[in-house]
């Protein structure tokens, strides 16, 4: 029972340490601007799967729809995954 009231002791002061902290004005920015990217990212990646799924066959740049979105839409994922992962090291304290 001592090991259990330990274990819920430190936990509660872990938290109160971490609700203590002050988060800078840049980590909550780029808190803000994570999600967003984040969403941006994921429904970029469910338009992906739509077009490729339905199969339009209409063309643009000479392709079918679903082939262009993908040749324009990896490298913005991409691109916004290593956006994330430079403001995660940057801005995010841990």
């Amino acid at each position: 029972m001592q090991i259990m009231k330990e274990k819920v002791s430190s936990v509660f002061k872990n938290a109160s340490s971490e609700a203590a902290r002050n988060a800078t004005d840049e980590e909550q920015i780029w808190e803000s601007l994570r999600g967003i990217i984040v969403f941006g990212l994921v429904i970029e990646v469910v338009i992906l799967f739509l077009l490729s799924v339905l199969d339009i066959q209409y063309e643009l740049l000479g392709m079918q729809i679903a082939y262009t979105a993908a040749i324009i839409g990896v490298p913005i994922f991409v691109g916004g995954c290593m956006i994330l992962t430079w403001g995660n090291k940057k801005f995010k304290v841990e």
